[in-house]
């Protein structure tokens, strides 16, 4: 079955058999990752070695052969960037062709001169394909990644993906463009439009976490049985829990969860109920019909084993899914949601939450959404216009014949 692109996809894969190195970006829903995967798909098919990339954990495990980039380039915390010899760095990806990061809106604008030198210091031009949405949420404790005088020496051609594909409905796309550049005109049209009734047998998205862990452990004590709790292991100890996973899973038969991993029977994001508990093994039934049983899975860990190396953490790839974070949400599309959009407090949160959803009718909001809950960042909608005027300035001169 061939798969239909949008112009503006089909564009991005002329750019990459051209071997241009590319900032692939777009609002929620224009299909991403679907081309990401078509270029890995093309490249692999060519022989091409091919290394996928990720700023989180979480976004890492979204894309088949995922990691994170601090774990592909041996990047640990609290590293000192001035001391480290690049020419031994690039042992890692030195015999890749292309390399893909993901989510880079998160990566920070520290990473990017380490990024660059590892490129530097390599034999051969290495193909970089940076894959995120600034508009989306920031990175934690840093600036934006384009901030850096570095961003500009990656030479990256710019690919913006404009048609939404996940939502079908003009207006709620118009009133996402709004929200999207903190346009509080979209305010009328999301309440106007939501359900009014919250959806009690779906997801809820929260901007804090004590929003999710409230309501996850509400809806927890109100399911009959026993409950199992299952903690993390790790040759190295206790876990930073800054993996896609739980450090501790309480849990329930019966209770909702999400798939943290993509498997042959399921994807990260799939949703389902726990029919069976054991101490080795649990059984969810996913909504798409299907029953898996479970082991636990190997995560990578932020933390660092004695040999320098990140530590492996294992744990049952599932979460407790009445509530997940905005963070958590990232990448994931909702057929039904219940959003928690007043409490938000960053730039980007209330437009990633609300893009999540397939139409505006399957969407209720916990509480009024107001002007504070709008938030959006100067710097990153200015980065865009850059963009866009840039390639109005050159499709015009190609037109005049320049």
């Amino acid at each position: 079955m061939s798969i239909s692109f949008t112009d503006d996809q089909n564009s991005a894969l002329v750019l990459f058999h051209n071997g241009a190195c590319i900032f692939l970006s777009g609002g929620g829903g224009t299909g991403k990752t679907m081309i990401v995967k078509e270029m890995i798909s093309r490249a692999e098919a060519e022989g091409r070695q091919v290394a996928v990339a990720a700023s989180t954990g979480l976004a890492a495990s979204l894309i088949p052969g995922g990691r994170t980039i601090h774990s592909l380039l041996q990047v640990y915390p609290k590293m000192d960037f001035n001391s480290v010899d690049f020419a031994e760095k690039i042992k890692y990806i030195e015999n890749i062709d292309i390399l893909f990061i993901d989510e880079v809106s998160m990566l920070g604008k520290r990473f990017i001169p380490y990024l660059y030198n590892c490129l530097e210091a390599a034999d051969k031009k290495i193909q970089l394909i940076m894959i995120g949405d600034f508009f989306q949420l920031p990175p934690v404790n840093d600036d934006y990644a384009f901030k850096s005088p570095y961003w500009k020496l990656l030479r990256l051609e710019p690919c913006i993906l404009h048609q939404v594909i996940r939502q079908k409905d003009e207006e709620m796309i118009r009133n996402l463009n709004r929200l999207k550049y903190g346009d509080p005109e979209c305010i009328r049209y999301f309440m106007d439009h939501s359900s009014p009734s919250a959806f009690d047998d779906h997801i809820t998205i929260c901007a804090k976490n004590d929003s999710v862990k409230r309501i996850n452990q509400m809806k927890l004590e109100q399911l009959k049985g026993t409950e199992y709790t299952y903690i993390a292991q790790s040759p190295e100890g206790p876990s930073d829990n800054d993996f896609p996973g739980e450090n501790k899973l309480v849990i329930k038969e019966g209770a909702r969860v999400m798939a943290t991993v993509n498997d042959k029977d399921f994807i990260n994001g799939s949703l389902g109920t726990i029919t069976n508990l054991q101490c080795d093994s649990i059984d969810v039934l996913f909504d798409s019909g299907k029953e898996v049983r479970l082991y636990r899975h190997s995560f990578e860990s932020n933390k660092v084993d004695r040999y320098g190396r990140r530590a492996v953490v294992f744990q049952f790839p599932i979460r407790l899914a009445y509530a997940i974070t905005i963070h958590k949400s990232q990448g994931q599309s909702f057929d039904y949601v219940n959003i928690d959009g007043a409490s938000c407090f960053a730039p980007g949160q209330l437009y990633v939450a609300v893009s999540r959803a397939k139409s505006i009718e399957h969407i209720h909001f916990t509480s009024p959404i107001t002007k504070d809950s709008i938030i959006s960042d100067a710097s990153v909608n200015q980065f865009y216009r850059n963009i866009e005027m840039k390639a109005f300035i050159s499709g015009t001169k190609k037109a005049a014949g320049f």
